[in-house]
C-alpha cells in the first residue's frame, strides 16, 4: 500500500493511471457504485453481484460508505508481481469531494472468484479510509490484512480455504508461514526487485502475508471486539525513524507488542 500526491493509497502501483486522469463516468450501476469506461470488458453480472458483495463487506465492518464508489475495469498487467486491484482516494490534505476509485484488473479470462475477491478487498480499503480512520491510514501490511479480512468469504472462496484459521494452519504445517512481527512494514511483492527476488512465487508470497494478517485480525476481533481493532487506526502510530512508515500501536490498544500477540495467537492455532 503506498500513498501518492493527490490520491492515493494503492494495493499496487497502477502503471499508466494517475489521479489527475480524466475518467468518463457512466450512469450509476447501483446505489453504491458506478462504472468508469476505460476498457471494453465489464463482467455481465456486475450490478447485482457487486451489490451483494458490498452488502456483505459493510455488514462485516459494521459501517458503510456515504460516497458512491467509482469502479474501473482495466486489462490485467503482465508479470509475476502483477496487481489484481487498487484503490485511490484524495489525501487528507486535499479538499476534494472526489469519491473513492477502485481499479479491478481483469478480462474475460480472469477467474470470476478472483474478481469478486479483488472488489471485496478494495472495498474494504475504501470503507476503512472514508468511514473508519478518517484518512489517517497506517502504511503497513496491517491495512492489507484488514482489507483481506473485510473481503472475508470472497477471499476465502477464491483461495479455496474454509477459514482464515485453516489457511494459516496449513502455512504453519507446510513451513511457509511468514512471521507478522518481522513483516509489519511494507512487504514488497510489487516492484521489479520483488519480481527478481520471488520470481513466479511472487503472488503466492503476497497472498500468504495478506491472509496471515487477515487471520490475525480475525483473532483480535473474536477476542477483543471490532471497535477495539478500529482503535488501532486512531491511536498514535508507531513510527520507524529509519523507514517513514506509520505502524499500528498494538501496546497502546492491546497492552502487548505485536510479537507477543502473534505468539499467543499461534499458540491458539495449535491442534
Amino acid at each position: 500500500m503506498r500513498r501518492a500526491a493527490l490520491a492515493v493509497q494503492l494495493i499496487a502501483a497502477s502503471p499508466g493511471v494517475t489521479a489527475q486522469q480524466a475518467l468518463p463516468v457512466t450512469e450509476p450501476v447501483s446505489a453504491h457504485f458506478e462504472i468508469v469506461e476505460t476498457s471494453s470488458y465489464v463482467p455481465s453480472n456486475v450490478g447485482q453481484h457487486f451489490e451483494e458483495i458490498y452488502a456483505v463487506v459493510v455488514e462485516r465492518l459494521g459501517v458503510s460508505l456515504e460516497e458512491r464508489v467509482r469502479l474501473v475495469f482495466s486489462p490485467p498487467n503482465p508479470g509475476p508481481c502483477r496487481q489484481r486491484g487498487a484503490t485511490m482516494f484524495p489525501s487528507r490534505a486535499a479538499e476534494s469531494d472526489q469519491p473513492p476509485i477502485v481499479w479491478i484488473f481483469a478480462d474475460g479470462n480472469t477467474d470470476p472468484k478472483q474478481i469478486s475477491a479483488a472488489w471485496a478487498h478494495e472495498l474494504g480499503h475504501a470503507v476503512q479510509a472514508f468511514a473508519i480512520d478518517g484518512g489517517r491510514s497506517l502504511g503497513t501490511m496491517f491495512v492489507e490484512g484488514f482489507a483481506t479480512w473485510a473481503a472475508g468469504p470472497y477471499w476465502l472462496e477464491w483461495l479455496g480455504a474454509d477459514s482464515f484459521r485453516s489457511a494459516v494452519t496449513s502455512y504453519v504445517a507446510a513451513g511457509t508461514y511468514v512471521p507478522l512481527h518481522e513483516n509489519d512494514e511494507f512487504f514488497d511483492t510489487l516492484s521489479e526487485e520483488a519480481a527478481a527476488k520471488f520470481g513466479d512465487d511472487c503472488l503466492r508470497q503476497r497472498d500468504i502475508i495478506y491472509t496471515e494478517w487477515a487471520a490475525f485480525i480475525d483473532y483480535l476481533v473474536e477476542e477483543h471486539g471490532r471497535e477495539r481493532l478500529y482503535s488501532l487506526f486512531r491511536a498514535p502510530p508507531l513510527v520507524n525513524e529509519a523507514v517513514p512508515v506509520r505502524r499500528p500501536n498494538f501496546p497502546a490498544v492491546y497492552g502487548s507488542s505485536l510479537e507477543r500477540l502473534e505468539a499467543e495467537w499461534l499458540e491458539r492455532l495449535r491442534p
